[in-house]
């Protein structure tokens, strides 16, 4: 656009609605990223809680499983000391191989 031969008067308002129209596009703009982020972190969030709720199932099993090996290990060493049938010691194998492959 050229301004040479307008008068300042109509220069200033061409100047001063060009940086109105300016901070209108930039206000826009920042409103738009506020709401992109507002909306990255509520699913972040949303992916928080569901890793945690995850974890704490994880945690729970693995504390169940551990009590279940630690009592049949129990109910193997009464059995041991009952009776010594060699069938108890190929099942006490079996656990031990199966609980390290857990």
């Amino acid at each position: 656009m050229v301004l040479t031969g307008l008068s300042p008067e109509i220069i200033i308002d061409i100047v001063n609605r060009s940086i109105l129209f300016w901070s209108y596009q930039t206000s826009l703009f920042r409103k738009y990223q506020d709401g992109v982020i507002t909306s990255y972190k509520e699913r972040l969030n949303l992916l928080e809680n569901s890793y945690e709720n995850v974890l704490a199932k994880s945690k729970h099993e693995v504390t169940a499983l551990k009590k279940k090996i630690e009592g049949t290990f129990q109910m193997l060493q009464i059995l041991t000391v009952k009776t010594n049938i060699p069938c108890i010691f190929s099942f006490r194998e079996r656990i031990e191989s199966s609980s390290r492959q857990a």
